[in-house]
């Protein structure tokens, strides 16, 4: 687990036990605290919390409540009557139109909120997860460099998705270089409040608000519109997999240029294609089968040419 997903984990299940697990804090008033707020939950930040606070307690050296904690099952999704009564997933923003984007980035100014606006650019630009904003540096000459986050699994039936890469930038690099210069120390999950808070000011009537993926989501259909390669879309939005790009953006949500592209030193060989490797197995598998029928065909004698042979009935 990379260690900025363990400190978030950390981050949540702190704060929660703060707000509602009362003294003495044991494994029990956890898991009891946990089960009683089910229903404030939905499902996903529920298992969420769940593996904030797992991770919590096995990091103090508490294995066994660590061990419980995971244990633990949601009271609300075990029926079917409690499945039904699940709050429905947030509607999530795929699409940000450029003219809300500078809305948003001047409102920010205008308030002071020089980081938040610095954030909203960077993610804009680059397609960036926010997670990775404190990494991201640019060299004098544009190249920026984005280290990537869930890169490592998180647990045993999941799968890594996130990778570096290396972009050239071609938008303003003094612009850029202000933006990341705010990013350094930058609290990510201030700036995703934020983010919210600065929409419904902005946008009062509005029933949906974006937030940095977003953006993440606007990069991605302006890639698939751009003409690159799935490799080339994968590398920008650092995914390891070409499959992965399918979950972001479609071209017909595209709004504007693509300021990132690969830089001329990316490896975009890196990337994986699950599809042309299965297709290349297969392959293989067939060229292998095809290669032992014609070995059977060595052994196997041929039939005499005359009389002799074992009839039925003989």
């Amino acid at each position: 687990m990379e260690d900025k997903t363990k400190a978030d984990y950390i981050s949540i299940a702190e704060n929660f036990i703060r707000k509602y697990v009362a003294e003495p804090v044991t494994p029990k008033a956890i898991t009891d605290a946990l089960i009683a707020r089910a229903g404030e939950y939905r499902p996903d930040y529920w298992r969420r919390l769940r593996k904030g606070l797992e991770v919590q307690q096995r990091e103090a050296g508490y294995s066994k409540a660590a061990d419980r904690i995971a244990a633990t099952k949601n009271p609300i999704t075990r029926t079917k009557k409690g499945r039904a009564a699940v709050k429905p997933k947030q509607k999530r923003v795929r699409s940000v139109k450029l003219k809300d984007t500078e809305r948003l980035i001047n409102e920010a100014t205008r308030q002071g909120l020089h980081e938040l606006a610095a954030a909203l650019y960077v993610v804009a630009e680059t397609g960036a997860r926010p997670a990775e904003l404190p990494g991201i540096r640019m060299t004098d000459d544009g190249v920026i460099t984005i280290v990537g986050v869930k890169k490592i699994a998180d647990s045993d039936d999941q799968k890594g998705r996130g990778a570096d890469r290396t972009l050239k930038y071609q938008g303003d690099m003094d612009d850029m270089k202000a933006a990341l210069s705010w990013m350094r120390n930058a609290d990510v999950p201030k700036l995703q409040q934020q983010v919210r808070t600065l929409s419904r000011q902005v946008w009062p009537t509005r029933k949906w608000y974006p937030s940095f993926y977003s953006w993440r989501h606007q990069m991605g259909s302006n890639l698939k519109s751009s003409g690159f390669s799935r490799e080339a879309i994968a590398y920008v939005m650092g995914h390891q997999s070409v499959e992965s790009v399918d979950k972001y953006g479609n071209r017909r949500s595209a709004k504007g240029r693509v300021p990132v592209v690969p830089d001329e030193s990316a490896d975009l060989s890196a990337v994986r294609d699950p599809a042309a490797i299965r297709a290349a197995a297969a392959n293989a598998e067939v060229q292998q089968d095809q290669g032992l029928d014609l070995d059977l065909d060595h052994y196997i004698a041929p039939k005499p040419s005359g009389g002799g042979g074992f009839e039925p009935g003989m």
